[in-house]
């Protein structure tokens, strides 16, 4: 299965290496807090992906994207999240619409410009032609229509 998850980085851990086979891992610890109670999630990087946390720090705003793994081993059941990707929130800073309501069409916001009417001239013209603008007859016109 597929995660994707935005939070802050509370922790970039350092590269361990683990077992006999020396497997080496790095884990990036995120939290966020909506509602009452921070949530704190553990996202384990390695392999190709280990030095990926490498750039980021603590407190910045990530978007972080991988699988969920589950083993079991004795009965027990072991879940675990394997890092894929690490991008920087383009949204921090940025006001982001209010979540859609089921059932609501969207809402596409569009520029403010000043209330002028498409056919509504500037003050300061001229009008578009006068009596002096009509064609006259020309005796010495050569066109022949």
């Amino acid at each position: 299965m597929k995660f994707d998850v935005t939070a802050v980085i509370k922790e970039v851990g350092a590269i361990e290496t683990v077992g006999a086979k020396g497997f080496q891992k790095r884990n990036l610890v995120l939290s966020e807090e909506s509602g009452e109670y921070e949530n704190i999630v553990c996202v384990e990087f390695s392999g190709d992906k280990l030095e990926l946390p490498e750039k980021y720090t603590a407190g910045q705003t990530v978007k972080v994207g991988g699988f969920i793994n589950c083993r079991e081993w004795n009965g027990k059941y072991f879940t675990s999240l394997r890092g894929n990707f690490i991008q920087t929130d383009r949204s921090e800073g940025v006001q982001q619409p209010p979540p859609q309501q089921f059932g609501q069409a969207p809402q596409v916001q569009t520029p403010q410009q000043p209330a002028t009417s498409v056919y509504q001239s500037p003050n300061n013209t001229q009008p578009a032609f006068s009596a002096s603008d009509q064609a006259q007859p020309q005796a010495e016109d050569d066109i022949p229509f």
